[in-house]
């Protein structure tokens, strides 16, 4: 098989891996292993040899993808990548759970719970040790009581117990991304987090230099007083760096330390940035140690949580809180420490002591000790939020906020399916402050009857007097927690908040029947609890957006359609719709994604798609407009270097007149044709898609306009029309593309830069980088092109990361056959490379590292090769 690690290819076998193996010493594994000769390796050593890289030149997540690929079987010393004895599902006080396997046994602590061997908690010496089926009796013989607060034995639910359907697993990589759940990530951050925090909190040497013990008293009062120091200009890894200058060795390596507790469980912060700030503070020792490579793996380890722009610039802040509880924690006698890392409430308390003024390190902190006690939210405010929105869930609601966190989560979600994330829909729309709300509403409502009242949706509860959300969640939440599935219940809230709050009279609804939409204006709700409607004549479907017709086919009650069939009454704001499921399966993109970037279009009314060729730039750019906006409300034009302002808004144009005599005429472009259509329907999005934006001359073109983007409620004067105030509307929105292998964005006018919103749809990032095996499978198509084009593009490499190829190349029907992909790539990708190449590479050069024989594309997951000009057979395996 062959492998392509940093542009280099590898040809690999199982075979020839064990037989070198055979004989070699295993070097100490620290997660991550396979078994070869009865001996356990690190997969890392395994991969650093067969290859003769660096274990630098990659992390551990990618040396397990490959030598899964091969075959092996990967497995893991880390307490939380165990799977569950089967058999052993067992429901306590309603809730779901799972003993999770053992190697050899299990520890018991000096409280009486059950740990695997490595859990970072409770187990410092065992009091003994239980063998597998020892264990799994005294689970088959415990009480039907809350789990967390059973004794002898007790149970460690962080290592010992599996909640849900799917276990934890090993970090994702950008290479290979298994399906993850929150619980997964939350393991997976915790497992990383314990390079330091093991040893740490348990008076150990540092991860960074094993003959330092780092969390003491005294060194973390030195640098909280190294921090105080009079701070110089630049960044906090600037001054960092200066105010470590100096410093005794156990100082420089804490502040290393707490700089990863700090920056590891955040989403929005790259793992090279992450890591670059470690090797700064490093670089202060006069040895300049290197960042370990167990750190750099750990460091690539998906992210919990984002942030924010409050929790990345308070690092200086979270890591003086962080030196206060270590001196706190290192004044603790043995007893109060080993109580407080068997008891997730003892540990809390402890972080208490040193102060409210850093909530939101000390919350992230207890998700990293603690993943399966305490949310990974770092807002105080926002689990408070949480709290109120779904507190009448709870039976015996103790008035604690993180406990009742716990509790809901086991209300909520007794067998652990839905691991929930309170940040994604439904949750968030419950307990964070709802977006500004146009003042009418469109409604798709599937189950209405054309030319009948609207009549209130069917619900399993007694919604009282519905005068607001609350009072309707609680009354749903007191009748159906614990009894439904809380999806149903999270459902019918909805349902019953549109119909009784939210929806007004004026608003309009939607109902499809036989190929055309009927719409109607909604008027008061009535004593007897319905909502008459004034209907219109029936439109076509092709009419209103995709976006409605995509809601009416759902099985949603009701739905915000977010369009309005223009009506003379003065309409609100537009507002863009969500991205449906029906929308992103079209497009076999992520729905999260797209609605983020409808979200950002409502917000910038301008944006542009930009990215290597083949990315499918121009593609999403239409499915948007054609999503938002009803046909008759899209325009399309193509920049290129001919292109005016006279082409683009208006100019004068040769004509006849009626006696024959050739003249002049001031015409409008389609800018301004569009412009006038959506000022006319002002409650209909309109939509303008330049294709290639940066092939013209951008600010010839945009002339006067470019302050229309900016200020859609200015009016400026025409260049061929003085005597018009013309502006743009707010319900005009425009798409561009642009291909960087064209022009880069740096070289785009400066202007233009500033009132757009660029989107890249690049070949190595997510979407575009699993587009192609997403497009197979919904096709089940027995041959998927996707591993080939990213061997393509890891052999292109980064430092040409604009000219990386596009999966639209190879995602017709003819590369799904050898001859046609031939075709493709002698036709479509080479000559795009010889361009690129040219002056560096000669012709020869370009197919030699580059040509579908130089990359031996293979049948990519059955290990074979593929000759050149044979047919794949379509029975060949994905």
């Amino acid at each position: 098989m062959q492998v392509t690690i940093n542009a280099s290819t590898y040809e690999l076998t199982k075979e020839d891996i064990e037989a070198d193996f055979a004989t070699r010493t295993p070097e100490p594994v620290t997660t991550y292993w396979v078994e070869i000769a009865g001996r356990r390796f690190p997969v890392k050593q395994v991969l650093a040899v067969a290859t003769g890289l660096t274990k630098d030149d990659f992390v551990s997540s990618r040396a397990q993808s490959v030598l899964r690929r091969l075959g092996f079987d990967v497995k893991s010393s880390a307490p939380g990548a165990r799977g569950r004895v089967p058999g052993s599902t067992r429901t306590f006080a309603g809730v779901e759970w799972g003993l999770a396997t053992a190697p050899d046994c299990y520890e018991e602590a000096p409280s009486g719970k059950l740990h695997l061997p490595g859990c970072a908690h409770g187990v410092g010496t065992p009091v003994r040790t239980w063998s597998p089926d020892e264990t799994l009796a005294a689970w088959r013989n415990a009480p039907d009581v809350e789990l967390r607060l059973q004794t002898d034995p007790g149970w460690c639910s962080d290592c010992a117990a599996i909640r849900g359907a799917t276990d934890p697993v090993s970090p994702a990589t950008p290479d290979d991304k298994p399906g993850r759940t929150g619980r997964a990530e939350r393991q997976a951050i915790s497992e990383a987090a314990r390079l330091v925090l093991g040893p740490g909190l348990r008076g150990e040497g540092s991860v960074f230099d094993s003959g330092v013990v780092t969390w003491t008293a005294e060194t973390a009062r030195a640098l909280d007083r190294a921090m105080d120091a009079a701070s110089t200009d630049g960044t906090f890894r600037d001054r960092l760096v200066q105010q470590l200058a100096g410093q005794p060795r156990a100082v420089v390596l804490l502040a290393a330390e707490l700089c990863f507790v700090q920056r590891l469980p955040l989403v929005n912060v790259l793992p090279q940035t992450k890591r670059r700030l470690l090797q700064d503070v490093l670089d202060v020792l006069d040895d300049k140690p290197p960042v370990p490579e167990q750190v750099v793996d750990a460091l690539h380890t998906l992210g919990v949580f984002n942030g924010g722009q409050g929790f990345n610039q308070q690092i200086p802040q979270h890591v003086q809180w962080l030196c206060r509880f270590i001196a706190l924690w290192d004044g603790l006698a043995e007893d109060a420490r080993e109580e407080a890392l068997d008891d997730p409430w003892a540990f809390r308390a402890r972080a208490r002591e040193v102060g409210d003024d850093g909530a939101p390190i000390r919350n992230s902190l207890l998700a990293l000790v603690w993943p399966t006690y305490f949310e990974r939210i770092v807002s105080a405010a926002d689990k408070q939020s949480i709290h109120e929105a779904f507190g009448a869930a709870l039976i015996d609601p103790s008035g604690d906020v993180d406990r009742d966190l716990l509790a809901l989560r086991d209300r909520l979600d007794p067998d652990g399916h839905l691991d929930i994330d309170w940040y994604t829909s439904p949750w968030r729309e419950e307990w964070r402050a709802p977006k500004a709300v146009i003042e009418r509403h469109g409604w798709a409502i599937p189950a209405a009857i054309p030319g009948r009242p609207l009549v209130a949706p069917a619900l399993d509860f007694d919604p009282g007097e519905p005068v607001e959300r609350r009072s309707i969640r609680d009354a749903a939440l007191r009748a159906g927690a614990g009894r439904r599935p809380i999806e149903d219940v999270l459902a019918q809230i909805d349902a019953a908040t549109t119909f009784y709050v939210t929806m007004q009279s004026g608003d309009q609804v939607f109902v499809n029947d036989d190929q055309s939409i009927h719409v109607g204006v909604i008027g008061d709700l009535t004593e007897g609890g319905e909502r008459p409607v004034t209907w219109w004549p029936p439109v076509a479907e092709a009419d209103v957006p995709h976006a409605v017709l995509d809601l009416l086919a759902s099985n949603s009650t009701i739905s915000d359609a977010h369009y309005l069939l223009n009506d003379p009454t003065p309409p609100g704001p537009v507002a863009l719709p969500e991205a449906t499921p029906e929308f992103a399966a079209r497009l076999h993109y992520d729905r999260a994604w797209l609605t983020d970037v409808i979200e950002l279009l409502d917000e910038r009314r301008q944006l542009i798609f930009f990215g290597p060729p083949g990315t499918g730039k121009t593609y999403l750019a239409r499915a948007l407009a054609d999503f938002v906006a009803p046909g008759g409300a899209v325009k399309i034009v193509q920049f290129h270097p001919s292109y005016s302002y006279e082409d683009f808004f208006e100019g004068f144009r040769p004509t006849v007149d009626d006696n024959g005599t050739a003249t002049f005429r001031l015409a409008p472009g389609p800018v301004r044709l569009l412009a006038e259509a959506a000022a006319a329907n002002p409650s209909v999005p309109h939509v303008l898609i330049i294709d290639e934006i940066n092939r013209a001359n951008i600010a010839k073109v945009f002339g006067e306009l470019y302050l229309l983007l900016e200020y859609r409620d200015a009016k400026v004067s025409l260049q061929y029309s003085p005597e018009d105030d013309f502006r743009l509307p707010e319900n005009l929105f425009v798409i561009g593309t642009m291909n960087t292998a064209d022009r880069s964005i740096s070289l785009v006018d400066a202007a233009i830069r500033r009132r757009f919103a660029f989107v890249e749809l690049h070949p190595a990032e997510e979407p575009v980088r699993g587009l192609i095996d997403r497009w197979s499978a919904a096709r089940e198509h027995d041959v998927s092109r996707g591993a080939l084009l990213r061997q393509l593009n890891d052999r292109i490499g980064d430092t040409d990361r604009d000219f990386q190829i596009g999966p639209s190349y190879l995602m017709g029907s003819s590369a799904r056959t050898a001859r046609g992909l031939e075709r493709i790539w002698e036709h479509d990708i080479l000559p795009l490379l010889d361009e690129h190449y040219y002056g560096r590479m000669s012709r020869a050069e370009v197919r030699a590292r580059f040509g579908l024989a130089a990359l031996e594309p293979g049948v990519v997951d059955a290990g074979g090769t593929l000759e050149v000009g044979d047919e794949l057979p379509e029975t060949a395996p994905a």
